[in-house]
């Protein structure tokens, strides 16, 4: 079994993850409508550092099956938890993602660890 079939075995748990748009012409954040991916959440306190260069502690490392950015929002339920609230700054227990790491398989250059950190 390679390392792609067995992150998807154990990535069991749903979150729900809004991708960051950018910002309106008002300088306020958008986000792409909620979906739902498949992930491996953690929640732990853990000193990290983000991309750039600040430390900060992580509440939750997530593994998950797909890219997804820094800015990006993650929440550990499903949508109908949320009621397909489109801004995740109004769900409870959604936290912005402070750091994403996407790591290749020893000689591998199309299977990847990626983890997310709240």
């Amino acid at each position: 079994m390679g390392i792609t079939k067995f992150i998807e075995t154990i990535c069991v748990q749903t979150a729900v993850h809004w991708a960051n748009n950018g910002t309106d012409g008002f300088g306020k954040t958008s986000f792409a409508l909620p979906v739902e991916i498949k992930c491996r959440w953690v929640e732990k306190d853990e000193m990290s550092v983000d991309d750039n260069g600040k430390e900060f502690v992580s509440k939750a490392e997530i593994i998950i099956t797909q890219d997804i950015a820094r800015t990006d929002y993650l929440y550990l339920g499903t949508l109908v938890d949320i009621a397909s609230e489109a801004d995740p700054k109004n769900v409870e227990g959604a936290n912005e993602v402070k750091r994403f790491t996407k790591v290749p398989m020893i000689k591998s250059t199309t299977e990847f660890v990626r983890k997310a950190f709240l």
